[in-house]
């Protein structure tokens, strides 16, 4: 029986000259992954303009747990993004998150608390009138509650260290690894702990000082959730804030 689905288009490949792979996050199945007609002809176009990257459809799909792949029929936008693929910084973070939660969401069941606050979060990025360079950044560290690895910032003391591994603040010299941040970088994070979607753009930091902490961020997420640190989204990001 098919249902009416509610999701985020995360990724479109081509699968072959008829169909493409598309990869939803939904508000009720979790991640899915479909079977799309890849049609030419006016049809076509609009059906991939509707399955952009973090788009967001509704779509009848007849759900088959013992299936891995499903058939995507018609698609509808429940929302038309204005600005997400018309400015360069924008459309560039678009990417980015959308490829990060290809990675990140890879078993991911449905969780209606993180589908808000993508919802949320890609909204603010569409309607931002100040400059987003710092989105990424806020988003990769709101994104740690719900992934449940936020930093345990209570431990926090001028002169600490962050324990990447354990997600906490350690005296300088205790620790037994080397997933270390520096006091330097360590004494940004309760900084950093304050910024929001509508606040990011108040946050001053030379390009070096974005491009090392997000590579932290990074590193962060690959310690806890096993997500690739390379990524061509991740150079462009890199290559526009340098």
């Amino acid at each position: 029986m098919k249902q009416k689905i509610r999701g985020i288009v995360i990724q479109t490949i081509k699968h072959n000259d008829r169909h493409n792979i598309v990869t939803l996050y939904t508000e009720t199945h979790g991640r899915l992954t479909c079977l799309s007609s890849a049609s030419a002809g006016k049809t076509g176009r609009l059906r991939k303009a509707i399955l952009s990257p973090l788009s967001i459809i509704e779509t009848n799909i007849n759900i088959n747990p013992a299936r891995e792949l499903h058939f995507l029929g018609s698609v509808a936008a429940v929302h038309t993004w204005r600005n997400l693929y018309f400015d360069p910084d924008k459309t560039a973070m678009t990417f980015f998150v959308a490829d990060f939660l290809t990675s990140l969401l890879r078993k991911s069941p449905e969780d209606s608390e993180l589908f808000t606050f993508l919802l949320s979060a890609i909204n603010s990025l569409d309607t931002a009138t100040r400059p987003v360079t710092n989105f990424h950044l806020c988003f990769l560290l709101k994104l740690t509650l719900f992934m449940g690895i936020e930093p345990d910032y209570s431990s926090y003391r001028p002169g600490t260290i962050f324990d990447m591994r354990e997600g906490t603040f350690l005296d300088s010299g205790t620790h037994t690894h080397a997933d270390i941040l520096s006091p330097q970088y360590t004494s940004l994070l309760p900084l950093l702990s304050r910024m929001t979607f509508s606040n990011h753009h108040l946050f001053r930091f030379s390009g070096e000082q974005r491009r090392i902490i997000l590579n932290h961020l990074m590193r962060y997420y690959s310690i806890h959730l096993s997500i690739p640190t390379k990524r061509r989204s991740l150079d462009i990001l890199l290559a526009l804030y340098r």
